[in-house]
């Protein structure tokens, strides 16, 4: 950075300008600059600006564990200050809770009970400011099929029952592209009698009823084996030679199921 910013005008211009960099080493060096540039301005949200701009250069460049620092600091902020944060800066704060999940799962040296810990501040962060626990459980899963630990969701009669998609939580996807509603949340109905286990589904899809298909005439119904020689179509008055039976494909249609 040719000059260090005099006032915060400066400052964001400068971070606008440092965004527009490609991640690495160049935008990490003037991040951390311009962060201890914002430390000497009596303004808190230069200060969280710079340090948001700080913990993505490290991410995203050359020092990625040293993103949990930065966000750290930003908690602290955030805790002592919370109206400096707007509603978009607030939204930036919660979803990077899942930054920091990544990056401290990427670390060798972070111990299992660390990573742990993080999630439970994440869980108690989520549930106080009133969020949504999908991104919680999605890093749950992600921490669990890292270390080799079930990975099954719990269940009532073998169907999941969905979180609901908060704010924080990325946008389902359909085959059309992303979607932009969220399914309702449902709870799991109790196994009954009229309830079929997803054992008793699985045998139903593996052997479906056969389709039914209305017959062009009577004589051409699935109990007759053949159709008899003087069977006419009502529609077009031509004899009918061979019944539609449904079937499977063997070269010749077949009535066995």
């Amino acid at each position: 950075m040719p000059t260090a910013p005099q006032n915060t005008d400066e400052l964001y211009d400068a971070l606008q300008e440092n965004q527009r960099r490609p991640y690495g080493r160049a935008r990490t060096v003037a991040a951390e600059e311009l962060a201890e540039a914002a430390e000497r301005f009596e303004d808190p949200l230069a200060l969280v600006r710079a340090l948001f701009e700080l913990q993505e250069a490290y991410t995203y460049g050359s020092e990625p564990r040293k993103s949990p620092v930065v966000f750290a600091r930003l908690l602290t902020l955030f805790d002592e200050q919370p109206d400096v944060f707007t509603d978009r800066l607030r939204h930036l704060l919660f979803w990077r809770f899942k930054w920091v999940a990544n990056s401290l799962r990427a670390l060798p040296e972070i111990p299992l009970t660390s990573l742990r810990q993080w999630l439970t501040e994440m869980r108690g962060r989520y549930e106080k400011a009133g969020l949504g626990l999908q991104p919680y459980y999605a890093q749950t899963y992600q921490l669990a099929a890292h270390t080799g630990e079930d990975t099954a969701p719990p269940t009532s009669c073998g169907r999941p029952a969905p979180a609901p998609r908060s704010a924080t939580a990325r946008p389902a996807r359909s085959a059309n592209g992303p979607c932009t509603t969220s399914p309702p949340a449902t709870t799991p109905a109790p196994c009954a009698p009229g309830n079929p286990s997803s054992a008793a589904r699985r045998a139903a899809r593996r052997s479906p009823p056969a389709p039914s298909r209305t017959p062009c005439c009577p004589c051409c119904a699935p109990v007759t084996p053949t159709a008899p020689a003087n069977c006419t179509s009502p529609a077009t008055g031509a004899a009918a030679a061979t019944p539609r039976w449904p079937g499977r494909w063997d070269g010749t249609w077949s009535s066995a199921p």
